[in-house]
Order: C-alpha cells, then structure tokens, then sequence
C-alpha cells in the first residue's frame, strides 16, 4: 500500500514539476519585512522576486492545512492512523515544494528543455529566503524518514515522539516558520 502512495506522490511531484513555469502572477513583495517592493524588473538571466513567491504562495495553504490537520489529529489518541498519515502527507508536500525552488533555479533544468520549471537566477534580495526554505523542507523529509525508519507508526507512544520524532516536529516546526517569513512576498 505504502509503495502505491509514494508512486502516486512521485507521479504528481512530477508533474507539478513539470507543469510549474513560475509565469504566473506576482504575488507579493520583498524579502525584508519591513522594506516594499512594487513589481520589479530583473536583470538578464534573473527571476523576480514575484515569480519566487508565487512559487512559495502555491504550497503556503496547503501546508497550513496538513499542519493544522497535524495539530488536531495528533492530539486525539483515537486518531492514530490519521496523524500519521498527515505527517506522510506534509513529507510529500516538503518534498515538492524543495523540487519546484531548486529547479527554479537549478542550471541544470535551464539548460533541459524538458523543464519547464526553470525560472531564473534567485534575486539577491531573497536568496537566503530560498536556500533556507529548501533546507528546511530536506531537513523536514530527512527527519520524517527517519522516523519511519526506526518502525514508528503512532507518533503519540512516547518511545516515538522522542529523538526522532522530536527531530520530525522540531523540522515540521522549522519548514512552517520559512513558509512565514515569505508572508511579505506572498500577501496579496
């Protein structure tokens, strides 16, 4: 069963990878909260800041929901399978969104015209934002495999929520501050 859901996550992963151009509308605005940036205009071979958050912007909600999912399921001993089940699901949703950032600006899909991901160089302005951002999201998906991998499958039995299932949470905690800290570029 395990095997079925990871090849359909690994099938939609890549077409979300394949399908993201990162053309689409603006999202928002810069990197540091405290300074605005109207629609900018990059420089040769360089994204705008738009076009990174509204790669960002797409996974934002759906990230809030399985936290949030996380958050109430995880609390509710009759709720085992599905708090699981969501932690599997937030994997696959770090998993994504460190594909789209890193070939967004990966040279590698620039220079593959089969990928249609490509974007352009990161704007200095959020660099730190997007590398932290992709580390987060490994680190997230390291953790969670980790977890997995010592046999775990309730995350409330206290012999799982320590040591590796701390470092999921602590990881899943990490993942949704960076999703934050894009809030003034994804506000809109």
């Amino acid at each position: 069963m395990k095997r079925y859901i990871c090849t359909a996550v690994v099938a939609v992963t890549l077409t979300i990878v394949a399908g993201c151009g990162g053309g689409g509308e603006p999202a928002g605005s810069n990197s540091t909260p405290a300074a605005t940036t109207t629609t900018t205009e990059a420089a040769a071979g360089e994204a705008t800041v738009e076009q990174y958050a509204s790669l960002v912007a797409s996974h934002v909600g759906l990230w809030g929901e399985v936290v949030d999912n996380i958050d109430d399921s995880c609390s509710d001993p009759n709720a085992v399978a599905a708090c699981s089940a969501y932690y599997l699901t937030a994997s696959f949703q770090a998993e994504s969104i460190n594909i789209e950032l890193t070939a967004a600006h990966d040279p590698a899909c620039r220079d593959n015209p089969n990928c249609i991901s490509y974007v352009g160089e990161v704007p200095d302005e959020i660099t730190t934002l997007v590398t932290d951002t992709e580390a987060a999201a490994e680190d997230y998906v390291t953790a969670y495999n980790a977890w997995e991998a010592t046999g775990c499958a309730d995350p409330l039995d206290s012999a799982c929520a320590a040591g590796e299932g701390f470092a999921m949470s602590f990881a899943l905690e990490s993942l949704t501050q960076q999703f934050d800290a894009w809030s003034p570029y994804t506000a809109g």
